[in-house]
């Protein structure tokens, strides 16, 4: 059964990247003369290329994959794909409802009237419209909350914990995101990784109430 959940968590997680990747590729830019919002973080940090960013996330999941596998424990990275899928959902919602001016002004070819392009990821195709909230942020912060919790060792996680923030300083410093980007992607990762349930208590908590339907159940007299 943990198998299916996993399976099914995967496709999902697949799914949703595509989709959000395609909306981002998708969108024309409607302020191209706007300039760049005021950001601090930008004003501190020198300018670093894109690379140094994908590297080092590239590298924590790629970690975090050897681990998972070296625990046997298929249930946190489950879990783990469940958590980037829905935060992934909302940051799907938000590219689509409020366009911010990027960072690297001009950086984007999407004009109106062009085609929707289905195979994302095109050398034809540039756009860095996908600003808030961060996806880089949400996979490393996720996976360092994961080492976190699991992780008995401490130089495990000080070193896990040094590389996402050498991911955070990467993702401001290479100008993908504005600061507040990142800052929401932090506290919207910690909080949905805080409030999550194990993927095999999802079915009773949705069903039965969990803890908290039965305090409700339990207070009726507090109850609207």
């Amino acid at each position: 059964m943990k198998f299916y959940y996993f399976m099914f968590a995967m496709i999902a997680y697949l799914a949703i990247l595509y989709v959000c990747e395609f909306v981002a590729e998708n969108q024309v830019y409607h302020m191209i003369n706007e300039n760049p919002l005021f950001d601090r973080g930008h004003n501190l940090l020198p300018i670093v290329p894109q690379l140094y960013t994908n590297v080092v996330l590239f590298s924590l999941i790629g970690y975090f994959i050897v681990r998972i596998g070296y625990q046997q424990n298929i249930t946190i990275l489950t879990n783990y794909l469940w958590m980037v899928t829905l935060l992934f959902m909302g940051r799907t919602i938000l590219l689509i409802v409020t366009q911010l001016p990027p960072s690297l002004p001009e950086c984007s070819t999407v004009k109106k009237g062009d085609p929707l392009h289905f195979k994302l990821l095109d050398s034809k195709w540039k756009e860095c419209l996908d600003l808030m909230y961060s996806g880089h942020t949400i996979h490393a912060t996720i996976i360092f909350l994961c080492i976190l919790y699991m992780s008995p060792y401490t130089i495990e996680k000080v070193i896990i914990g040094l590389l996402t923030l050498l991911e955070y300083i990467f993702i401001i410093a290479s100008r993908m995101h504005y600061t507040a980007d990142v800052v929401v992607a932090i506290i919207v990762s910690t909080l949905t990784f805080l409030a999550w349930a194990d993927i095999g208590e999802i079915k009773r908590v949705w069903y039965y109430g969990g803890k908290y339907g039965n305090f409700l159940k339990e207070n009726k007299e507090h109850v609207f």
